[in-house]
Formats: structure tokens, C-alpha cells, sequence
């Protein structure tokens, strides 16, 4: 039997210093979450424990934050029985029986010893403790800068956790440290804990104490302690007084269960301050929660909205299933390979929730599970049996079923995942099926936005995930999953339905959990690329693209290696902004290589006089360069048209392919044109571009990477990140299509260029058009990450106020939802936030009826609280966002009404039309606002007459009056319980029937009357 030390403390307190001591004296650790700047030395995680413990506190429906902590008896709920069967397997293959002593860590061990215990007594380890504090006041300087919690917030849930950790832990043989002691004296601290617990510490490897005291160091302490002033008396003098007990070692229980019945009731306290109906304090109390800003990661962060889960979200589902043609029938195999039995259950319970049943469920496992009602196959031991047996498998059940599909054993579907995904193949009889998934990772999880279904990035990286739906007919049509390619089966399958123009559809929302080790099978990662390149290449041979295939720096990524003729390539020379040093040395080396197939052409508008005076010069020399170098000549009155020189340069092109070039941009690679040309390969492509490299530090010798533009962004794709960096989704290291792209180096065919027309824009707002009008005839563009040219800043505009919609119809039709790209890259702000709804995209398929609230949350409250209560009916989708959006931020969101609260500015261009409710007075600079109205609307009588007084006579302004009709309030549920009286708000318009006072006085004991009085009523 191995011992097995559990590190238990606060957060911030010195428990991964503490591990990283420990590990040196030649305890077993694993520190494999990356270290940050808050952690630089490590934080000795597992990040699949991580992930558990984030499973298990949302089981238990709490979070980590929560002061309260978890359930009373939890440990002994029936239905946490997987969790201790999955902690048990974990720690077996963990940690083996041959480790003479292990050690684990992390802040949760203080409310979650008991099943870590239980679980590791099961796996045949003896527990010890190790309790690591830190005074109460740093732990809490340093969760506010690191996780932004409020000081009281801090403090309260440092007490919570240091009594619950010190109860779990009282039967154990078990240590008692603070966090400037290790520091101070390490080496007395580190023999303590072995005295303490019975353990050999020092002995377990040579010069461990000397290594381990040497970790400690005074660097590691990083924070300073928060002040005492104006703090809480009560809650103050608590966690001193705890602190107290901690310093002097005094761990006798009747103490340490005072001190956790005096945190219950600062916790029980604030509990029923907060259930309050009215509003206590913003952002506290239930009757109403004013909107706050999301964080700015709330998009990486977050998982779904909670209320597409609630029922009005259901409601709202249920409506779109009743107008729906008959749904399809779904078959599901769930797959678990040699080692994954334990996670069956879970998967299993997830699809008993759906609120679309599966026809049918069946089960493939390399190790015996029995559920009952659902049939079991078992995998032989082969290694790749498991894919034999799967494609043998999935291509039976679509004998029988209209759609089938492939979860891995672990992961999990939100409830509505079936339900959504019906609707959608339902509507639109799509072929193929897949969403948004989310990710465990350390510190929590996040959501893996999918790009939309693009043959070009297919056929570099298996994208699309787990979790798709395929139409069975097309399933059998195209010859089903092929176990020649073990591992690769269902990218093959996926490369085939692009090449038989299938019918795709994604929707951008994450409905699919990855469970931590998912897999679908034991076949090795270099198996699997091996395999994928040969599906990969025998699909660039059927579709005419022959080329070799290479493993890319990350697995799973690909890349072409062809070689494409050069049929006659000309260069234009953009020499905006550039000098004429800068010229100079790209023709030189243009000229020198002897490998120009065509002239090149120099053009430009917003010159220099030096540069002016070169091309005027060149203009007039053409004889006399013998057409190797032609110049648009440049036009003092024309300076602002950068487009018409560019449309001029690309009128004097006679060769198939033009490649355009910033002359302030230089090469990374010699064979630059060669790369951009084998992207043209392809036929259906008629314009390809390069990476962006912008340098930046002191010497500039960093880069930031600047990709493809996406529709509506107001910077593009890659901003921020550098030439290592993978970006979201892995989006900057493969092949893509995309909506448009802009110099500094494009490579198109003449012939597809030559009819555009140029609009007087510049930068990225010009070639959006231009691009608009390639995609508006069918043709493709294609990015590329293996072409890369450095470039200035000033030679990146990005068209951050949509100005390409003044360009050309092609332009003006855009979606504001990038075909390529996801929503989420080009959205910013928050929804309707008193849920906490932090989805960038709608809701998919997407409601028949939607709502945007835009304005001062706290004078919108009653049309808010209006939009609330249809929302929880089913009757439409409601969102709030802060005033103004941007017109991107509002296409994306389509909403079927616009609704602004006392608007005082007009909206950005292209912005869709909106109504306007006035619950105060309109300032008299309101007119224009009022003017771009589409409709008006004021909520008393008063302020209906002042707005008509700044409104044009024949605009109406129409009394909105708060109140919800009959068929809204019939519908809602009466509460249960204490305090649940009906709740009648009365506003106070100054026309108050007599008897009001009366009926109020006659009905106080069964009624809550709120009355407000409205300014400007009369």
C-alpha cells in the first residue's frame, strides 16, 4: 500500500510552492497545467482532475466561487456514484502501487476530500494531509488581481473553505503550516510535515531537503496583504481571529466548529438579504439585476446561455418542433475503447435527457458494459478493431434510421442537442450536421468555435470534431465509413462529402461536451495521420489536384506540396505610402533573378514627390525598359482614388495570373509566387493571399500575425497573435477559405479581375468589394499561412466602420454573417445579461421572433422585465446589448425588432431600422434620433406630448404603457413558498382613479403593491 498526500489550503495560499517542495523531497507529483504569470514555476495539476471537479461541482450545481459550499451529504447521493467509480480510475492509472508516496493539490480538496479520499482508500493508497495556510488578507490580494473577486467576496469564501478543509481532514494523520513559515525556515517546515504525518519525507531520494528548501524562495511570495479599513466589522474580526488560531497551531475541534457556524451565519445572512424581492444594492437582490459587461474573455470562458435551457427556452423549441415537417429518426453509437467503460454511464444519461429521443442507441465497448434496454457489442482486442466494428456498425444502423451519429463514451449533450439538430436537418435536409464543442481545460472550460464547412481547410485539418449527424441515404449512397482507414474513417468519409458537393450545415453554438481523455479508439496518433494523408491524397487525385502530403508542426494538420506551372504572371507594384529605397530594392531583385513571366507595373495615388516623380518617369521610359516595367502615371488631382490606379494597373495586365504587391511589404520565403500560384491549382480559385506579419518590441524582431479579413471585424483574423501562436480553432495554421482578402501580396487570374469594378475606397474596404463581386459570380478565395510577408502596421487598414458597404451592390448585399468565419469572431458586448447569457451568436435554428433591447438598463426596466416574461412564455427570443451597437454587432444578431431606450445618438451606418421608447424626457438635441425613428413610442401620456413636440407632425408616437396583456401574464406560473404574495406594479401617471387608495388599503394582505410615481407625468 503507497501513501498519498492530499495538499489542502486556499487558493493563493502556497500550495503549489508546497508541491513543488515536496515533489524535490521524492514525492510523486504531476504538474502538468501550464505554468502563467501567477504561477511561474507551475501549479502541479492535473488538468483532468481539474476538469472533474468542475464536473462535479456542476452536478452538484454550484460553482467554485460560491460561499456557501457544496450540499449537505453530498458525498452520499447515490447519483454521484460515476464520479467516484471515474476518480477511482483515475488514480489507479495515475498512480500505481509501486509509488512508495504520491501527492495531489488543489484548492477544491477543501471541500471535496471526502470522495478523494474515499477513492483513493478504494485504489488501495493511505491518505495523509498536509494543510497550507495564508493570511486571509494576501489569499485575498491576490484572488481579486487574478480572478477579480471582491475583498469581502475573498475573505468569505477563504473562511468557507479553511473550515471546511479543516472538518474533512480531522481523522486523517495530518500536518499544519503556514505559508511564510515554509518560506521563512523550509527546511523546520518541510521535517515538521514528516513528523506530523509518520512519513520518511527526507529520506526518499538523496539531497532531497537540500533541493526542496532550496525551491522556496522569498520570489515566490508575489503578493501584498489587502487593508483592513472599511471591511465588514463581523467578517473581519472572524477571519482575524481564525488567523489567530491558524498562527498558534490550535486545531481543536469545539473552536473550529465555532468558527464554521459563525461563517454559516455571515453566509445565511447575505443569503437572505439576496432573496430579497426588492432590489437590496445593485447587482444584489432578486427583483431585479442590472446588466453588467461580460469580461472580456466571457466568450472563451463561458459555456451556452443558461436560458436556451430554462423553459421559455424549451417553449420556444417546442413551438419551432410543432411547425416543423415530422423530425428524423436518429441512431447513436457510443463508442468506448479499451479503458473508457466508466464514462458510458454518463453518456448515456445525457441522451435519456434529450428533449428529441434517439430511435435507437447502441453501445460498442472494448471492456463488458451492461445498461439495460440498450444493446452492447463488444470490441475485440485487435488494434483497429474498434474501427472495423464501428464501420460495420454505423453503416447497419443507416439501413434503418434517417440520420445516425457517433458520441465517444464520456462525452455529453446539452438538452436540447437532438432536438436542435432535428430542426435543423428537418428544414433544410442537410447531409451532414455539426456544432460549437466544449473543451476541458485548466482553470475551466472553454468553448472550440467551428468554422463553417470549407473543402479548402478540410483537406488540411480534420475540423469539424466529434459529434455529427449524417443523412443515412447519403450515409449508404456514398459507401459509408471505410475501415481501411482506421482512425481516419470519418475524415475519409467527410473528404467524400465535399467531393460530392454535400449539403452542410453548422450550427455556431456549443451543444457537445468532450469528456477529458475522449478517444474513440487505441490506434496511435501517428497511425491516424498516416492514415488521414492517404485519404487526403486519394482525394486530391479523384478531384485533379495530385500533391504530396505532409504532416504540418501540429498534429492532425496537413499540408500540399505541388508544383504549378507559371502560364504568365504580371506584377503590380502598390506603392502607396512607400519610398522610393523601398522600390528600388524590389526591382532590383526582381529583375536580377531572371524569373519575371510578365512586366511589372508600377501604380499608386498617395505618392510622395519622390515616389511621384519615379513613376512619372517610368510612364515616360516604357521603350526604353523594354516593357519589363510599365507605371500608371500618377495624377496630382486623383491622389485620394487609390482605386483608380489599381483598376488601371490591372487594365494594362496581358498575362493569366497578376500577383499585387505593397512595396513596403518584403518577402519571408524566395519562392513566394510559387506558393501562391499552386494555391491556384485549384480551378474554382481565383484569388489567393499570404500571411501578414507585422513587427513589433524594441528591435523588431517579433511579429503579430494579421490574416484574412472577416466581414464586420474590426481588425482581422490573427490580430494579436504571433507566427507560433495556432490561434482560435488551430484557424491561423492551415489553408482557408475566406470572404475577402487585401494586399500586401495577392495572386489572382487576370481574367476574373479585369471586370471589376473599383469603387473610390481604400485599404480593406476597397478589396471587401472587390472580393464581393468574386464571390457574387461563385469563385473562391483562398488564404494561406505558408506565405508569409512582413509588413509595416500603417500597410494593414482594416475597415473598422463598414465603409465596403458604399462601395457596390455586390457589397451592399453582404451578409453581416461571414460564410467562412464563425459569428463569434466579429461580435462584441453582452445580451440580455440579467441571466448571465453570454453566447456571441443566436440561437440555432434561429427563434421565428426576435428582440433587441439596446439603452440605459435601468430606465428600460419595465420593457426589460416585459421582454423577460415573453421570453420565459416561449413567445420570442429577447436580447439587451449596450447602446450603441455597432451595425456588425446588429446584422449578426438579425433581430426582428430593434428597440432603443431613450436614444440620443443616431445609429452607426447600416444599421437596420429601430423603434424608439421614451420613459424620459427626450433632450432637445433629440431630434435627428427621433427623425430616424421607424416608430415612436412613450410610456405616459406627458411624455408622448413632449416627444411630439420634437417628432415631424405626421410621425405617431404611441402610448406604450409597462404592463403585460393577458395572454403573457395567464400563462406564468404563481411561485410557492414564503413571501410568493401576487405582485401588482402601479405607475403612478397622475390619472389615478379615486378608489385606487382604497383597493390597495383592502388587499395589502394578499397583494404586494409596488407604485411608482413617473417623471413628467401628468
Amino acid at each position: 500500500m503507497s501513501d498519498a498526500i492530499f495538499i489542502v489550503g486556499y487558493y493563493r495560499s502556497g500550495t503549489s510552492a508546497l508541491s513543488g517542495a515536496l515533489q524535490r523531497l521524492g514525492v510523486k507529483f504531476f504538474n502538468e497545467a501550464d505554468p502563467n504569470e501567477h504561477n511561474p514555476l507551475g501549479f502541479y495539476e492535473i488538468p483532468e482532475l481539474i476538469e472533474f471537479d468542475v464536473d462535479l461541482f456542476n452536478r452538484l450545481g454550484v460553482e467554485w466561487t460560491d460561499v456557501r459550499g457544496l450540499p449537505q451529504g453530498w458525498e452520499d447521493r447515490a447519483d454521484l456514484a460515476p464520479f467516484l467509480s471515474r476518480l477511482d480510475e483515475i488514480l489507479r492509472r495515475r498512480f500505481l502501487p509501486a509509488d512508495k508516496v504520491w501527492g495531489l493539490k488543489h484548492p477544491h480538496l477543501c471541500r471535496t476530500l471526502p470522495l478523494y479520499e474515499r477513492a483513493a482508500r478504494q485504489a488501495g493508497h493511505n491518505p495523509h494531509v498536509v494543510h497550507i495556510f495564508r493570511d486571509p488578507w494576501t489569499a485575498a490580494a491576490s484572488q481579486g488581481h487574478k480572478n477579480g473577486l471582491s475583498r469581502a467576496h475573498a475573505l468569505l469564501l477563504w473562511l468557507s473553505y479553511v473550515t471546511d478543509g479543516e472538518r474533512h481532514a480531522r481523522h486523517l494523520p495530518r500536518s499544519w503550516l503556514t505559508y511564510q513559515d515554509l518560506l521563512s525556515k523550509p527546511a523546520a517546515e518541510l521535517r515538521r510535515i514528516e513528523q506530523d504525518t509518520g512519513l520518511p519525507l527526507t529520506g526518499l531520494v538523496p539531497n532531497g531537503l537540500r533541493e526542496a528548501a532550496s525551491h522556496l524562495t522569498g520570489q515566490l511570495n508575489r503578493s501584498n496583504p489587502l487593508s483592513h479599513d472599511g471591511l465588514f466589522r463581523p467578517l473581519d474580526m472572524l477571519a482575524t481571529r481564525v488567523w489567530d488560531a491558524v498562527q498558534s497551531h490550535d486545531i481543536s475541534a469545539p473552536l473550529w466548529d465555532s468558527f464554521a457556524d459563525e461563517t454559516r451565519g455571515i453566509v445565511e445572512f447575505l443569503t437572505e438579504i439576496g432573496a430579497s424581492r426588492g432590489r437590496v444594492v445593485p447587482a444584489f437582490g432578486a427583483a431585479f439585476n442590472p446588466v453588467l459587461t461580460a469580461p472580456a474573455d466571457a466568450a472563451a470562458a463561458g459555456l451556452r446561455p443558461p436560458e436556451r435551457l430554462d423553459e421559455g427556452g424549451r417553449a420556444r423549441l417546442e413551438a419551432l418542433r410543432a411547425a416543423a415537417p415530422p423530425l428524423p429518426r436518429l441512431a447513436i453509437l457510443i463508442v468506448a475503447p479499451q479503458g473508457r467503460a466508466s464514462g458510458v454511464n454518463d453518456t448515456v444519461h445525457a441522451l435519456r435527457q434529450q428533449w428529441h429521443a434517439p430511435e435507437h442507441i447502441a453501445i460498442l465497448a472494448a471492456e463488458p458494459v451492461e445498461i439495460p434496454g440498450i444493446p452492447a457489442r463488444a470490441i475485440p482486442s485487435a488494434p483497429d478493431a474498434a474501427s472495423r466494428l464501428l464501420c460495420e456498425s454505423l453503416n447497419q444502423a443507416a439501413a434503418t434510421a434517417d440520420y445516425v451519429a457517433i458520441i465517444n463514451a464520456g462525452d455529453t449533450l446539452s438538452p436540447d442537442a437532438c432536438l436542435r439538430f432535428a430542426l435543423t436537418a428537418a428544414a433544410g435536409q442537410a447531409d451532414m450536421i455539426y456544432c460549437d464543442e466544449i473543451v476541458p481545460r485548466e482553470g475551466g472550460p472553454w468553448v472550440r468555435q467551428k468554422p463553417a464547412w470549407d473543402i479548402t481547410r478540410l483537406r488540411q485539418a480534420a475540423y469539424v470534431g466529434d459529434w455529427v449527424w449524417y443523412a443515412a441515404k447519403t450515409l449508404l449512397r456514398l459507401g459509408g465509413f471505410d475501415a481501411a482507414r482506421a482512425g481516419a474513417e470519418e475524415y475519409d468519409f467527410q473528404l467524400r462529402l465535399a467531393e460530392a458537393g454535400a449539403k452542410v450545415e453548422r450550427l455556431p453554438e456549443a451543444l457537445f461536451t468532450r469528456c477529458p481523455q475522449s478517444r474513440r479508439d487505441s490506434i496511435p496518433a501517428t497511425e491516424f495521420c498516416a492514415n488521414a494523408a492517404q485519404a487526403i491524397t486519394a482525394h486530391l487525385a479523384r478531384a485533379g489536384l495530385p500533391a504530396q502530403v505532409q504532416n504540418r508542426q501540429h498534429l492532425g494538420l496537413f499540408h500540399h506540396v505541388r508544383l504549378a506551372p507559371d502560364p504568365g504572371t504580371t506584377l503590380i507594384m502598390l506603392c502607396d505610402g512607400g519610398e522610393v529605397a523601398q522600390l528600388d530594392h524590389w526591382l532590383t531583385g526582381l529583375l536580377s533573378a531572371n524569373e519575371l513571366s510578365g512586366p511589372i507595373i508600377l501604380a499608386g495615388a498617395n505618392l510622395n514627390p519622390q515616389m511621384a516623380t519615379y513613376l512619372t518617369a517610368v510612364a515616360q521610359q516604357t521603350e526604353a525598359l523594354e516593357g519589363k516595367v510599365l507605371a500608371v502615371p500618377p495624377v496630382p488631382a486623383l491622389q485620394p482614388a487609390q482605386a483608380l490606379a489599381q483598376a488601371q494597373a490591372v487594365a494594362m495586365v496581358a498575362t493569366p495570373l497578376t500577383a499585387i504587391i505593397d512595396i513596403r511589404a518584403q518577402p519571408q520565403v524566395p519562392h513566394w509566387a510559387e506558393g501562391l500560384r499552386a494555391r491556384l491549382a485549384d480551378p474554382g480559385v481565383v484569388l489567393a493571399g499570404a500571411r501578414t506579419l507585422v513587427p513589433f518590441g524594441p528591435a523588431a524582431r517579433q511579429f503579430t500575425v494579421q490574416g484574412p479579413i472577416v466581414l464586420g471585424a474590426d481588425t482581422r483574423l490573427g490580430a494579436g497573435h504571433t507566427p507560433e501562436d495556432p490561434g482560435p480553432g488551430g484557424w491561423l495554421t492551415v489553408d482557408q477559405e475566406v470572404s475577402a482578402l487585401a494586399p500586401p501580396a495577392l495572386l489572382g487570374r487576370t481574367a476574373a479581375l479585369v471586370p471589376l469594378h473599383f469603387p473610390n475606397l481604400t485599404g480593406d474596404a476597397l478589396w471587401i468589394v472587390l472580393c464581393a463581386q468574386l464571390c457574387a459570380q461563385g469563385a473562391r478565395i483562398v488564404w494561406t499561412p505558408d506565405i508569409s510577408f512582413i509588413a509595416p502596421a500603417e500597410a494593414v487598414q482594416p475597415d473598422a466602420g463598414n465603409t465596403c458597404r458604399d462601395g457596390a451592390p455586390a457589397a451592399i448585399a453582404l451578409p453581416w454573417a461571414d460564410p467562412y468565419h464563425h459569428p463569434a469572431l466579429s461580435l462584441h458586448g453582452n445580451l440580455l445579461n440579467a441571466e448571465q447569457r453570454l453566447g456571441l451568436v443566436r440561437s440555432c435554428p434561429a427563434d421565428p421572433s426576435s428582440l433587441l433591447i439596446t439603452g440605459s438598463a435601468l430606465e428600460g426596466e419595465a420593457l426589460l422585465n416585459a421582454a423577460r416574461a415573453l421570453r420565459s412564455t416561449g413567445a420570442l427570443e429577447a436580447d439587451w446589448a449596450q447602446e450603441l451597437p455597432g451595425a456588425a454587432d446588429l446584422g449578426r444578431r438579425a433581430p426582428a425588432v430593434w428597440a432603443r431606450i431613450n436614444p440620443q445618438q443616431l445609429p452607426h451606418p447600416h444599421s437596420p431600422a429601430y423603434s424608439a421608447v421614451f420613459t424620459t424626457p427626450p433632450a432637445a438635441d433629440s431630434k435627428p434620433v427621433i427623425a430616424g425613428a421607424a416608430r415612436l413610442f412613450a410610456t405616459s401620456p406627458g411624455l408622448v406630448q413632449r416627444v411630439r413636440k420634437l417628432a415631424h407632425p405626421r410621425q405617431p408616437v404611441t402610448l406604450w404603457r409597462p404592463t403585460l396583456s393577458a395572454p403573457i401574464w395567464s400563462t406564468l406560473k404563481i411561485g410557492t413558498g414564503l413571501n410568493t404574495k401576487p405582485r401588482v406594479l402601479w405607475v403612478d401617471e397622475g390619472v389615478a382613479p379615486p378608489w385606487l387608495a382604497d383597493l390597495i388599503n383592502e388587499t395589502l394582505e394578499s397583494v404586494a403593491w409596488i407604485v411608482v410615481e413617473r417623471e413628467g407625468a401628468q
